[in-house]
């Protein structure tokens, strides 16, 4: 997180990596600071334009948004969207949401995001709901049990 999310995003998670590394003992703290797992440049920044703590904090209290989106060939849209998870790529940043006027989900290149409007109202699913159609729809299996 802390090589691709925005700015704030990736504070905060070297941050929480200090404080981690803070408290733990010795052996283990080492073993922290030398990860053989390492994270490069991006060939290309990704989007910087847009405050993704608002898309982050639309998500946490499952709000919608209404967004003005440009396709990759210059179509303009509004849309009414409910935002569940972010993806982190190396160029680009995936904003996953139902889309009311497509009655699905969809994915939305943040720096095609022209216009972003919290409308204060809650979204009828909840977040774990839109999160498990979204894992059925893509093939995603969980790999933790």
């Amino acid at each position: 997180m802390a090589e691709r999310a925005d700015a704030k995003l990736a504070a905060a998670a070297r941050s929480a990596l200090a404080r981690i590394g803070g408290v733990l003992p010795r052996h283990l703290s080492e073993r922290l600071e030398s990860q053989h797992l390492i994270v490069g440049p991006a060939a290309e920044a990704a989007d910087q334009k847009n405050d993704l703590s608002l898309f982050r904090g639309a998500i946490r209290a499952e709000r919608k948004l209404r967004i003005a989106y440009q396709d990759a060939d210059a179509e303009k849209t509004e849309r009414t969207i409910w935002p569940f998870q972010i993806g982190f790529f190396e160029s680009v940043r995936l904003l996953s949401a139902w889309c009311e006027s497509r009655n699905g989900i969809r994915h939305f290149r943040t720096d095609r995001i022209l216009n972003v409007e919290e409308l204060g109202e809650r979204y009828p699913k909840r977040r774990h709901e839109l999160v498990k159609i979204w894992r059925e729809l893509e093939g995603v299996t969980d790999k933790r049990s």
